[in-house]
């Protein structure tokens, strides 16, 4: 089947009368067909946004059902609805607007930036479209949206000469305020930049903790991976240079204040490891989650997590456990095993370096 989508109008041609589940989803998606012209299209009068939307939701629909379409562009221009991860468009002032961020994290529209050449990425939305732009040696991934309806395709090689003649030899200051305009995700966040950001301090403490606090205006010197994907471990400098490990998510877009550089490097980041409660000596630092028991020992099925220093290990019947474990509040215990329905394990930390 051919897709044409244009301000104009929206029609998709070439659909044989047999194939009833393209047919299916023609009609969710709002298309009609005409028996004259032979093929299926959108009301005209609708406004190009909504006709956006209608294409965009019929190009998703079918693709998760194995039905790929034959793009009719006239060129050089594309509507957002068809661009496609990997396009090269242009962006330029009046006809695209940035997704940006203000100093506080509050999201507000740019629509003042130099002409750049951009890569279309993963993870579009109805209404938004992930792009990359390359400057100097950063790369910037930021959202876009259309003001004219439609942008400007470019060739694999234009974009490769833009990237070369004119992307790499911006000066760093160009590449600083897109920075301070967009902010950047906190995965790409590089060390020696100025920014605020939510997170919770890493300690075993806060290992159970969905609390977080605000870091304004802090330098980032170091960000690694956390436990699973979705997490960054950020080295935050405060003031009075306190240094401190801080748990983010990766995909938060956060306003960069200023650029900079920073000497040090090679920081390790924390580490938190699992363990047998007989591999784990008294003494050290713990966070185990089990029952607490009432004082005439009977189980009582409260759930607690408790973090402080292993004073003792109590081996009550072949594989159940009770942990003595010393908190800010005093000593707590903590039951484990089969019928407690936790394995008798503890989590130990590694502290991160804030030094080299």
């Amino acid at each position: 089947p051919i897709l044409e989508h244009t301000a104009e109008g929206s029609n998709v041609r070439n659909v044989g009368r047999d194939e009833a589940s393209l047919h299916g989803l023609l009609k969710e998606s709002g298309f009609k067909f005409s028996r004259r012209q032979e093929l299926w299209y959108l009301n005209s009068t609708w406004k190009p946004g909504t006709r956006d939307t209608k294409v965009m939701n019929l190009i998703s629909a079918a693709a998760k059902a194995g039905v790929s379409f034959d793009i009719q562009d006239p060129g050089p221009s594309r509507r957002m609805a068809l661009l496609k991860e990997g396009d090269r468009i242009r962006l330029s002032p009046g006809k695209a607007v940035i997704h940006g961020v203000d100093g506080f994290g509050m999201h507000e529209a740019v629509s003042e930036f130099p002409e750049m050449v951009a890569e279309v990425r993963e993870g579009r939305s109805t209404h938004r479209t992930p792009v990359q732009v390359s400057i100097g040696e950063r790369a910037h991934r930021f959202d876009i949206s259309h003001e004219s309806g439609a942008l400007e395709l470019v060739s694999l090689e234009e974009a490769e000469r833009w990237n070369v003649e004119i992307g790499a030899v911006l000066p760093p200051g160009v590449s600083g305020d897109l920075d301070r305009k967009t902010g950047r995700r906190v995965q790409d966040l590089v060390p020696g930049q100025r920014v605020s950001v939510s997170g919770k301090e890493i300690t075993l403490a806060d290992l159970k903790s969905y609390q977080r606090q605000r870091y304004d205006g802090v330098k980032v010197l170091a960000v690694e991976r956390g436990p699973v994907e979705q997490l960054r471990y950020v080295l935050l400098e405060r003031e009075q240079s306190r240094r401190v490990w801080v748990e983010a998510t990766a995909t938060e877009t956060v306003p960069v204040h200023e650029a900079g550089t920073i000497r040090e490097t090679g920081f390790s980041a924390p580490r938190f490891r699992i363990q047998h409660v007989n591999d784990v000596r008294q003494g050290e630092k713990v966070s185990a989650t089990g029952i607490r028991p009432n004082g005439t020992g009977a189980r009582m099925q409260e759930i607690i997590t408790a973090s402080g220093t292993l004073t003792a290990v109590e081996d009550r019947n072949g594989g159940e456990y009770e942990l003595t474990i010393e908190t800010r509040r005093g000593p707590v215990q903590v039951r484990q095993g089969e019928d407690y329905g936790y394995r008798p394990e503890v989590t130990t930390m590694t502290p991160g370096t804030t030094a080299v």
